[in-house]
């Protein structure tokens, strides 16, 4: 072969390895300076990630608190960042009393506080369950604490607020901010609602404060402050309320008092009875009232004391009264029925079916009426008093 032909040829084969030699050399350096870059990228606040976090949290002998991660991403100032996370408290018999569960968390294990956030539930060992967007538990106080809307139930009971402040140990929530629940019943939802209130989960005790109110389906009670009691499935046993007290019922009829205290049928969710009371002291007397209306116009009746009993046979819905009873220097006020003014130290009014219009009247104790029928008056002075009505009002005997 030619000599000059076999160096060009070698020409060319070196000038190839050459370029090859070169582009595997500038491809390797690439390759080495990606991976060199992708490291750097990390947070160089970031000490370690690590998975299946675990951390407790020991006092007075015993664990209190076990938080749970899937992924747990630490920092130089000791700060956790966790994903998929579950905090679990327990009581003095070791066990689990509240389990508040997050898509994501913050660990501040110097400060031993736990900031939730995402889709966060807290179930409690009775079954209550509370729902938020945030949560934050302080593990030295050992309480929950919401800033913002959340959702509460249990089991049939539903409610919501603005503010919510859960002290573990004590089972006890105090709640700011506007609150409202509601409680099922034969009856149809029965809502409760006030600017706050304290509920003791232990006790199944409720307690609104600040234009408190719970109303039905034909009824409404309004007070500064009333406290609901109920069994462990949640049904309500009786209200207590104080405080410019009001019960409105259908057909303008409504009583009023400084307490107004109701009661349920243990046996069922129909209401039993009810009491209106008053209240003396140096500075105020206040009187029990109740108002209602009969052709047209109205009639009042004053007392110490009166009770409300309503009608047995009609449904738990309806309000229909059978009787009331007033004591304690008892007054009367109906002109429709002809009775100017009444005075007694007890009064029983008996009502017709529909709850409204009066059948009976029963005046015992120092009793001093005043009538008026086709223009006479006519007083009665006597230890009792019986009078009976037609279904039309109208005076039957006395």
């Amino acid at each position: 072969m030619n000599p000059v032909k076999l160096l060009r040829i070698g020409l060319i084969v070196l000038i190839v390895a050459g370029g090859t030699a070169i582009v595997w050399s500038f491809m390797a350096r690439r390759q080495q300076v990606e991976v060199i870059h992708s490291v750097r990228l990390l947070d160089p606040e970031v000490s370690r990630r690590s998975t299946q976090f675990e951390y407790s949290e020991r006092k007075r002998g015993h664990t209190v608190f076990k938080v749970y991660a899937d992924v747990s991403t630490e920092t130089i100032s000791g700060i956790h960042q966790l994903r998929d996370v579950d905090l679990v408290h327990y009581d003095e018999a070791g066990q689990p009393s509240a389990t508040i569960s997050g898509q994501e968390a913050v660990y501040r294990v110097k400060e031993k506080l736990v900031e939730f956030s995402g889709d966060v539930q807290i179930d409690l060992a009775d079954g209550a369950r509370v729902m938020s967007t945030r949560v934050n538990a302080d593990l030295g106080q050992e309480t929950m604490t919401i800033k913002e809307k959340f959702a509460f139930e249990r089991g049939k009971l539903r409610g919501e607020g603005n503010s919510l402040l859960y002290h573990i140990p004590k089972r006890e929530m105090d709640i700011a901010g506007g609150v409202q629940m509601d409680y099922p019943s034969g009856s149809g939802d029965i809502r409760a609602k006030g600017r706050s209130a304290v509920y003791n989960l232990a006790l199944q005790v409720i307690e609104f404060n600040g234009e408190a109110e719970m109303s039905g389906p034909e009824s409404r009670l309004n007070s500064d402050q009333m406290t609901v009691f109920m069994n462990q499935d949640s049904v309500v046993q009786k209200i207590l309320s104080k405080g410019h007290s009001q019960l409105h019922l259908p057909s303008a009829r409504t009583f009023s008092g400084q307490y107004i205290n109701v009661f349920f049928d243990a046996g069922s969710d129909g209401l039993e009875y009810f009491e209106v009371l008053g209240e003396k002291s140096e500075k105020l007397t206040q009187r029990a009232f109740y108002f209602g209306q009969l052709k047209g116009s109205k009639y009042g009746v004053e007392a110490d004391r009166i009770v409300g009993h309503p009608m047995v046979q009609q449904a738990a819905e309806q309000t229909g009264l059978e009787r009331i009873v007033a004591q304690g220097d008892v007054r009367m006020n109906a002109p429709s029925l002809g009775i100017r003014r009444s005075k007694a130290q007890r009064m029983e009014v008996l009502f017709f079916q529909d709850g409204q219009r009066i059948r009976q009247l029963d005046l015992q104790g120092d009793v001093e009426a005043v009538g008026q029928s086709a223009g006479s008056v006519e007083e009665i002075l006597c230890s009792r008093l019986h009078v009976q009505f037609h279904p039309n009002q109208s005076l039957d005997n006395a």
